[in-house]
């Protein structure tokens, strides 16, 4: 009977806990929701620094992608504009409001990516269509803004954005990657800074200091690059098919017992074929060549207008123009380089006394005479350049300046 009241006491007594045991298990509890909450804590934290991440390289392939689209843009409209004048076109004079790279607008503490480009320069059509494609370039990033924005400026709000400056050849710091009302240097890559709040992790807190996320626009310059190479080697190739086409026909040209016909073998030598090929007339161009009157007393007669031989025009536009319309189809493309900067030849390279192709007057030769002498001795060398390239001095580029030998 003892027994059985003891078992009744133990039994009743073990379904309640102790003071000593629910202090140990609030204390547990205590311990385990602490490093919930941290874990939850430095969970978000976390997530916040890939979609910083994620959002930052959204960035920096939309500056690459709208680096390119604003290019092929306004490249017809910059080859429409190409004069005779020494450099009439690019962006330096008919496109003083554009520029392929944004600048930071930061307006009550919010970011925003200001692209500036020219209102007139293109149609209406195409201008939507490029500032549809720069917003869809930065989507899940920055969001176009359209109210209260200047004409001729496309606007993204960027909410990671703080600043925006970029490391362009020696100007450390350069508020833009692109000054406004110059040519596009194809020779410095720009490498862009973007400031930013970023999540202190070490902390284990949400607290942001500012960093800076960096990235080069090699990529896409050496593109553009290989774009001028191609451009100006097959420039290079068309001037040299012609000239060496054009002696061949020369040196095959009959005389006749009364001395009219082909010229004779110190003419070949010394007359320069590479004029010919800045004639007006792109028939008289590709199909008159030398007859040489009896007596030689007006050698090259035929060739002697300014329809055939540029006797008289020293602008330096004309010479690449000349150049496409007569052997490249009119093909305006090949009037800038990969940057839509203007493309230049300078006929001959033994005319440029001075150091820079560019300040150089260009002299253009006598019509022909029996004695080519006076025009220099080959080989005959013509220059084309880009502006960047112009100086004597600048290490030459195969997408900046080539020489073309005859």
């Amino acid at each position: 009977m003892k027994e059985n009241k003891k078992r009744k006491y133990f039994a009743k007594n073990r379904k309640a806990f102790t003071m000593v045991e629910m202090t140990l298990v609030m204390i547990v509890i205590g311990i385990l929701g602490l490093g919930l909450l941290k874990g939850l804590k430095t969970f978000k934290a976390n997530q916040e620094v890939r979609e910083q991440i994620s959002s930052l390289r959204t960035m920096e392939t939309g500056m690459k992608s709208s680096f390119i689209d604003i290019l092929d843009a306004y490249e017809p409209a910059i080859t429409a504009s190409v004069a005779d004048g020494s450099s009439n076109w690019g962006w330096a004079v008919n496109f003083r409001r554009t520029s392929p790279l944004p600048v930071a607008n930061i307006i009550g503490g919010i970011g925003y990516l200001d692209y500036r480009v020219e209102v007139g320069g293109i149609s209406a059509p195409l201008r939507t269509n490029l500032i549809s494609k720069i917003a869809s370039n930065f989507r899940g990033a920055c969001f176009p803004k359209t109210a209260g924005v200047p004409a001729g400026t496309v606007r993204l709000m960027c909410p990671r954005l703080k600043s925006l400056v970029y490391d362009v050849g020696t100007a450390i710091g350069s508020p833009v990657g692109h000054s406004l009302g110059t040519s596009l240097n194809s020779l410095n890559i720009p490498v862009v800074h973007i400031g930013y709040d970023k999540v202190n992790i070490l902390k284990r807190l949400s607290r942001k200091t500012l960093s800076v996320y960096d990235f080069s626009m090699s990529e896409v310059y050496q593109a553009r690059r290989n774009l001028s190479v191609r451009k100006i080697a097959t420039i290079r190739g068309a001037m040299e098919v012609f000239v060496n086409a054009t002696l061949t026909r020369e040196l095959a040209n009959p005389r006749n017992s009364d001395g009219s016909g082909g010229l004779n073998s110190m003419d070949d030598q010394f007359v320069p074929w590479g004029w010919k090929m800045f004639g007006n007339s792109t028939l008289q161009v590709r199909t008159s060549i030398c007859n040489k009157a009896s007596g030689n007393t007006t050698p090259c007669s035929n060739l002697s207008t300014n329809n055939i031989w540029r006797s008289g025009a020293s602008a330096k536009g004309l010479y690449i123009r000349r150049v496409v319309n007569n052997f490249l189809s009119g093909d305006s493309g090949f009037f800038v380089d990969g940057f839509n900067n203007p493309i230049f030849i300078y006929p001959f390279a033994n005319s440029c006394a001075g150091s820079d192709y560019f300040a150089c007057g260009i002299i253009p030769p006598p019509v022909p005479t029996d004695n080519y002498l006076n025009i220099g001795r080959p080989p005959f060398v013509s220059v084309i350049y880009t502006p960047d390239f112009s100086s004597k001095n600048t290490i030459a580029e195969d997408f900046g300046r080539v020489l073309v030998g005859y």
